[in-house]
């Protein structure tokens, strides 16, 4: 697939903490719509920074977390989108709620805000946003390439997606993004196509990887190298994240649908590699051969064949051949030519006498000469 354009990557100087002092007019009002631990990672976060933060979560009430981080807490949503104090929502739900989440929205409220998304596939919010969000409201895709235990301690050089999907109010929307890269965070632009080509060589590569691994259930011995050490590791991270989100990151994005074809046919072709390799010399095959398929319309032949064979009544649309028997004076003629020895190659063009015969034919009766 061709990128539409290069990435704008912005990298900050690592220098700016995550707690500052905005001046009131440079203060934030944030709502964050879905209160679980990315949402409470977000809205501690643009507490410290001294943002005004109000949140609401649609599954269990966290009204107990929010005040312990001075955060304003709402429990109905009409109250919350209503809020005219609040010009920046962010919806921090799962990626399989999210359609869901936000068809259920009282749109009308939220015109005029900037609505936020954080998921980590980007084509598939933003066609719902575009769908379903009032043309008054500005609409920004982000993915923070990061999380409550990967930016526990710091942001600084942590990428930070965002995509500009449509902006009226650039100003409010400089603001938000600045709070990320003065926090330390790598900036990169991108559209939401070029980051779910790149997210699937490299997030869904991440996470498939880890989760095959944790299935093998690998463990620690005395002697593990730094390189196994690392995949355990790996299948560790992985594994902390729901299996939703990395479903949502297959379901949600055709790339990935796409990497995972391309991964079980590298992975068939390298344990095909493998046990030729462990054959005698004299038995093995060139490995041309591996490379060759039957033909997909010889594969349907033979399954309705087996299926024949076991009593199921079968219409095979594979091969063309006919349901009729042929002429008796062709299977005549057929027979009385292998008894005459007529049964090796002939001319590539066809047997001279029998081409003979056809023009004669067609020109005693049908006049084609």
């Amino acid at each position: 697939t061709r990128l539409p354009a290069k990435p704008v990557v912005v990298v900050p100087t690592p220098t700016a903490p995550l707690t500052q002092n905005p001046l009131k007019e440079n203060r934030l009002n944030i709502g964050i719509i879905g209160f679980g631990k990315f949402g409470q990672f977000l809205g501690r976060a643009f507490r410290r920074a001294g943002h005004s933060v109000t949140a609401i979560s649609l599954l269990e009430d966290q009204s107990a977390v929010a005040k312990e981080f001075d955060i304003a807490y709402s429990t109905n949503i009409l109250d919350f989108c209503g809020d005219k104090e609040l010009d920046i929502i962010v919806l921090a739900v799962s990626i399989l709620s999210f359609e869901s989440v936000l068809k259920s929205l009282p749109f009308e409220a939220l015109t005029g805000k900037l609505i936020v998304d954080v998921l980590s596939v980007k084509s598939h919010p933003k066609q719902l946003l575009m769908a379903q969000l009032p043309s008054q409201c500005d609409v920004l895709c982000t993915h923070p390439m990061f999380g409550p235990e990967s930016g526990k301690d710091s942001w600084v050089g942590l990428p930070f997606m965002f995509g500009k999907v449509r902006i009226g109010n650039h100003h409010r929307v400089a603001r938000y993004l600045s709070f990320f890269e003065d926090a330390g965070c790598k900036m990169v632009q991108l559209t939401c196509e070029q980051h779910d080509h790149l997210a699937s060589g490299s997030q869904f590569v991440t996470h498939l990887v880890g989760r095959m691994l944790a299935r093998v259930d690998l463990k620690h011995t005395p002697i593990d190298t730094k390189g196994y050490q690392s995949l355990l590791n790996l299948v560790d991270n992985t594994s902390k994240d729901s299996f939703d989100l990395f479903s949502g990151l297959y379901r949600f994005n055709t790339a990935s649908q796409s990497q995972l074809d391309i991964i079980r046919g590298g992975f068939d072709q390298l344990a095909a590699d493998l046990r030729q390799s462990a054959q005698p010399s004299s038995l093995r095959q060139s490995s041309f051969m591996s490379h060759v398929r039957a033909s997909e319309t010889g594969v349907i032949t033979d399954l309705a064949t087996t299926l024949r064979r076991q009593g199921v009544d079968v219409i095979s649309l594979s091969v063309g051949e006919p349901d009729f028997a042929p002429p008796s004076c062709v299977k005549v003629a057929v027979s009385d030519a292998v008894d005459k020895g007529f049964t090796k190659y002939s001319e590539t063009a066809g047997n001279f006498t029998l081409r003979q015969r056809i023009c004669e034919y067609l020109e005693t009766n049908k006049h084609i000469k």
